[in-house]
């Protein structure tokens, strides 16, 4: 593969990681918020 393939499969692989580390951070932390804003589960 050329240079600029390569670069465009890494480039595309860190834009897909960051683009889900809202979902699994919100995942960890939703516990946290719900216990902070007191929201019930209804």
């Amino acid at each position: 593969m050329p240079r600029l393939q390569i670069v465009a499969v890494i480039l595309c692989i860190v834009l897909n990681a960051f683009d889900n580390f809202d979902v699994l951070a919100i995942s960890f932390s939703a516990l946290g918020i719900v216990a902070e804003w007191e929201i019930s589960n209804a």
